[in-house]
């Protein structure tokens, strides 16, 4: 056996036995400090580590997604360790999205606060993720992935995004699709925190600083800054600025990615040699607006080379030239000639304008339900807070809703509506009756209104039918009811109560009533005290009193009806129905 065949032989008796027994462990967030103790023999690990997102914005309750949090960047990288040595392991939590009347709070480990201006609300900036050695202060950190800033809500057409964490520069916030306006958060850098933004006659955002993402200002719809090495600026009605990636001096094989992790952070360490790597870089690519669009809207891409390379995109599409993408979901893959650039692929999603409405039944009674129900789109917003193809009861008269097409999040999208009535009917007898006086006989005479003509009628007295006229003449003492039907079916239905003639001398020996000619008073007489009391057509007592011998009641204020006096305590049973006009 020569020299060389020992030393392999050597080589492969120490080091097989680590590799057989190679481990991976991924630490997810849990909102506290968690531990990493190196295993023995072991001198390097592996580490692929996240940062998180940061918040969605809320205007008025409604999440819109022509506005996108930043997301976290990415490091890998092999890291010097000893047996037994401590890591302290932090994981980025993503940005609070905002709330109603709420700005999104940051999330652990560094991100900012969002803001409101109550209407419009900034989410919150990612929390970095990050490994410390020998303490737990920011100044043991050795590795630190970026988390992305917070979105905001400003202009109509959607870019105010969040700034991209991680890499050594982070992104710098989103104001109306651009990087450029004094509104937006800025990125972080290896040497300070990103400035905070400002809007004419508003206050600035809070600045990031080591470790910390600065805060969005109150009263506007303010973002939080990425947490990170240094801390993204807070925006100020656009986007927060992304928190910077970091590796100190023990790290080897290092490379940053900025935003690419969407949610919490997350920490792969792996005791084994390290995977055969992707070297190349991604492309970059500049879209023209946001890449949800509504039918008919056009976009383009335009890709560029670092390395002078021939750029080629698939599904017929060429850089620089708009085109018109189909409705529904679609993707669009640029790759180079060059091995050291990664394909990119951008993926649409086009919301149709055809969208339609239609309801179960547009004509219905009062109390009955409908259900209304939109076609042609991913979700659906009605006015007055009617969901879709779900009964409801709406209220009486002709009711106009109206759908408009949204996306996923309920967002509205490409001002797509579609109307449809619903008639409500409610039947009204408007009933006028005519109580017997002076040789003249009781009648009853409806004038009808509200629902669908022509009505149908059905009288009873005392239960029994007596016409299918809309009115009834001629009537003696007792109780009448009639039901009015539409040509719908709705109906309505009333009582009235006919009673004696009140000067016809039919009333009873004891107690005599008769109402005044201007209808303000009743003249009552009766031989004795009399607590009395009188009573409506539904049974209720509406007055009470006491009479000696004679006296008069004023009744003014009751409204027109049919009326009965009678012992308040039923100890007589003399009784007089009359009408007030």
């Amino acid at each position: 056996m020569n020299s060389y065949t020992t030393r392999l032989m050597h080589w492969l008796i120490c080091i097989l036995p680590f590799q057989l027994n190679a481990q991976t462990k991924t630490f997810e967030y849990t909102g506290s400090v968690q531990t990493y103790v190196v295993p023995n023999g072991v001198y390097s690990l592996q580490v692929d580590m996240y940062g998180a997102s940061g918040g969605w914005n809320d205007y008025s309750g409604v999440r819109y997604d022509k506005y996108f949090p930043g997301k976290g960047g990415r490091v890998q990288t092999t890291l010097s360790v000893q047996p037994g040595q401590t890591l302290y392991i932090y994981v980025g939590e993503k940005g609070a999205d905002a709330a109603s009347g709420v700005g999104g709070k940051g999330g652990f480990n560094g991100g900012g606060d969002g803001n409101t201006s109550s209407a419009y609300s900034g989410g919150g900036g990612g929390g970095a993720t990050d490994i410390r050695i020998n303490g737990t202060d920011l100044q043991n950190r050795v590795i630190v992935a970026g988390g992305g800033g917070g979105a905001a809500y400003n202009y109509a057409d959607g870019g105010d995004n969040g700034g991209a964490g991680g890499d050594l520069i982070a992104g710098d916030g989103f104001s109306n699709h651009l990087q450029e306006d004094e509104s937006r958060g800025r990125g972080a850098t290896q040497t300070e925190g990103g400035i905070g933004g400002q809007w004419p006659s508003y206050e600035r955002g809070g600045s990031g600083t080591l470790g910390l993402g600065g805060n969005g200002p109150a009263g506007t719809c303010g973002t939080g800054g990425g947490g990170g090495y240094y801390g993204g600026g807070g925006g100020c009605w656009s986007g927060g600025g992304g928190g910077s990636s970091y590796t100190d001096k023990k790290c080897t094989n290092v490379k940053h990615q900025q935003g690419v992790n969407e949610g919490n952070g997350k920490v792969i360490i792996s005791t084994g040699f390290p995977e055969p790597q992707n070297n190349c870089i991604d492309l970059y690519v500049n879209i023209s607006g946001p890449t949800t669009l509504c039918e008919g809207e056009s976009i383009y891409f335009v890709a560029s080379s670092n390395y002078g390379a021939y750029l080629s995109w698939d599904n017929g599409v060429q850089n620089n030239i708009s085109f018109t993408p189909p409705v529904g979901k679609s993707s669009y893959t640029v790759t180079s000639t060059s091995k050291k650039e990664c394909p990119k692929t951008i993926e649409l999603n086009v919301i149709p304008r055809s969208i339609k409405a239609t309801t179960t039944n547009g004509i219905i009674c009062e109390g009955e339900s409908t259900t209304l129900i939109g076609f042609g789109a991913e979700n659906f917003i009605w006015t007055n807070g009617i969901q879709n193809n779900v009964p409801f009861v709406p209220p009486v008269g002709v009711n106009n809703y109206t759908v408009r097409s949204a996306d996923s999040y309920g967002t509205n999208q490409c001002s797509s509506e579609a109307s449809v009535f619903v008639v409500v009917n409610k039947v009204l007898t408007n009933a006028a009756v005519e109580q017997a006086s002076n040789n003249k006989n009781s009648s009853i005479n409806l004038e009808p209104s509200g629902g669908t003509f022509p009505y149908s009628y059905y009288w009873t007295k005392d239960g029994t039918e007596i016409s299918r006229n809309e009115d009834v003449f001629n009537l003696t003492s007792g109780t009448y009811q009639v039901i009015v039907v539409d040509a719908i079916g709705c109906s309505a239905t009333q009582s009235f109560t006919i009673g004696n003639t009140l000067s016809s001398g039919n009333q009873s020996q004891g107690l005599k009533a008769e109402m005044s000619s201007d209808q303000i008073y009743l003249k009552v007489s009766y031989s004795g005290l009399l607590d009395y009391k009188i009573v409506n057509d539904l049974g209720e007592i509406v007055i009470t009193g006491t009479v000696n011998n004679a006296g008069q009641i004023d009744v003014s204020r009751l409204p027109t009806g049919n009326y009965r006096i009678c012992s308040l305590y039923n100890s007589i049973s003399d009784n007089v129905n009359f009408v007030k006009w």
